[in-house]
C-alpha cells in the first residue's frame, strides 16, 4: 500500500498544478520578440485593430467609435485575423457642461488605487535607449505620472515597485502576488501599466497640444470578473470621450485572465507603443488620472480649453467603486479540483473498497438503485 502511494501522489500533486495553473494563467501571456497580431474587418478585409497579444477566435474587441467586434477566425503562423461586427455598444451616461462648475460628490470617502507592472522590462526605444530593459523599465516612470495625477487629485495610490522577470509566458504568474498585496489595503480599483509593441502611429495623439498616446484597455473573459471589470472599462471610456476625445484607441476582451480574477475594477492598461516616447506616454498617465478620478469615484472635472474643445466640466453620479466586490467562485473552482482529485486518490489507493463501503448507500439513494 505504501508504495502504491508513493508511486500515486506524486501524480496527484503535478496534476493539480497543471489545474491550477491553467485557471490562473490560460492565455495569459503570448511571448515573442518581434511580432503582432492584424485583425481584419470579416467583410470588407478593412483593418480593425493590431495587438501584440495572443488573440482567438471568441475574443471582443470595442472599437474608438464603441461598435462590438467577435473574433472569427485566427491564422497563428501569418498573426492574422478576421472579426465580424455584432452591435453598437451605448456606453454608460456621462453629464458634460460647458463652462460650468460642479460641486464635487464623494468628498468624504477614502480613495486608493493600485497600481503595479507585470511586464517590468517594458521600456520606450526613443526615451530608455532600447524597448526591454533587465530591470525597472521605462514603464514604472509612466506609472510614477499616473501615481502623480492621482495623487493631484487627492487619491491614495499603492504604486508597486516589485520586478516580475523575465518577460515570458510566466510574468502573470510571478505578478500574482504582487496584486494579491495590493488587495490587501483596500484599493477602489488596480491597473496594471504595460505598454504595447505594434506600430507607433496606431497610439499617436495630442493631448493639450503636447504629444501623447492612445490607451488601449485589456480584459480577461477567463474569470469571474468579467462583468464588472468590463462595466469599469467601458465608464473609464465614457469619461474620456467627454474629457479627452480620442484618448482611449479601443477596449480588448481576449480569453486569459491577466490575474483579473482577483478582484473586480482590476483593468490591463496599454499606455503606448515601444516607439512612442515615453514623454508622450507620461502625458497621457497624468491625465488619465483625471478619467479615473471621475470614472470610479463620481464627482466631476473640469477640463481646460484647447484649440480642439471648450472649458467643460464632465459629471458622473454612478461611481465604479461602488461597486468593487467580486465572487469568490475562482476559488471555489480551485477547491473543487481538489476534492475530486483527493477523492480519485483515495479511491485507487484503497482500491474503491472504502469508499463503497462508507459512501455506496448514500451515492445509492442520491442516484436510485439500477433495475434488476
Amino acid at each position: 500500500m505504501k508504495s502504491k502511494i508513493k508511486v500515486i501522489l506524486p501524480s496527484i500533486l503535478i496534476l493539480i498544478s497543471i489545474l491550477l495553473g491553467s485557471i490562473t494563467v490560460y492565455a495569459d501571456d503570448w511571448y515573442e520578440d518581434e511580432g503582432y497580431f492584424t485583425i481584419y474587418i470579416e467583410d470588407s478585409k478593412e483593418t480593425l485593430f493590431m495587438i501584440a497579444r495572443k488573440v482567438e477566435v471568441g475574443d471582443q474587441y470595442l472599437s474608438e467609435d464603441n461598435k462590438l467586434y467577435e473574433v472569427t477566425e485566427i491564422d497563428d503562423k501569418e498573426y492574422i485575423g478576421y472579426a465580424k461586427y455584432k452591435e453598437d455598444v451605448e456606453l454608460p451616461e456621462i453629464s458634460s457642461i460647458e463652462e460650468q462648475a460642479l460641486v464635487s460628490m464623494a468628498q468624504g470617502q477614502e480613495r486608493k488605487i493600485g497600481i503595479y507592472h507585470t511586464h517590468s522590462d517594458e521600456s520606450y526605444e526613443p526615451s530608455d535607449g532600447t524597448y526591454s530593459i533587465d530591470g525597472k523599465g521605462g514603464i514604472y516612470k509612466v506609472g510614477d505620472a499616473l501615481t502623480k495625477g492621482l495623487e493631484n487629485n487627492g487619491i491614495k495610490v499603492d504604486h508597486r515597485q516589485n520586478l516580475h522577470l523575465p518577460h515570458d509566458a510566466g510574468a502573470y504568474r510571478r505578478s500574482r502576488p504582487t496584486a494579491q498585496d495590493t488587495l490587501k489595503n483596500g484599493p477602489s480599483a488596480i491597473f496594471d501599466v504595460h505598454r504595447d509593441a505594434i506600430p507607433p502611429e496606431q497610439y499617436a495623439f495630442k493631448l493639450k497640444d503636447k504629444d501623447a498616446t492612445k490607451v488601449r484597455m485589456v480584459l480577461g473573459q477567463r474569470n469571474q470578473n468579467i462583468e464588472k471589470n468590463k462595466n469599469l472599462a467601458y465608464k473609464l471610456k465614457a469619461v474620456a470621450d467627454e474629457m479627452y476625445p480620442g484618448m482611449i484607441k479601443d477596449i480588448f476582451m481576449g480569453k486569459g485572465n491577466y490575474n483579473q480574477d482577483m478582484a473586480p475594477n482590476t483593468i490591463l492598461l496599454e499606455m503606448g507603443a515601444h516607439k512612442n516616447t515615453r514623454e508622450a506616454a507620461e502625458n497621457t498617465a497624468n491625465a488619465f488620472a483625471d478619467v479615473i478620478k471621475v470614472a470610479v469615484f463620481g464627482g466631476e472635472e473640469t477640463t481646460a480649453p484647447t484649440q480642439e474643445q471648450p472649458r467643460k466640466t464632465v459629471r458622473n453620479d454612478n461611481p465604479a467603486a461602488t461597486d468593487n466586490t467580486g465572487s469568490g467562485k475562482g476559488i471555489f473552482i480551485v477547491l473543487a479540483v481538489a476534492a475530486v482529485l483527493g477523492i480519485g486518490f483515495l479511491f485507487i489507493s484503497s482500491g474503491g473498497k472504502e469508499l463503497r463501503s462508507k459512501f455506496g448507500d448514500t451515492f445509492s439513494s442520491f442516484i436510485g438503485r439500477k433495475k434488476k
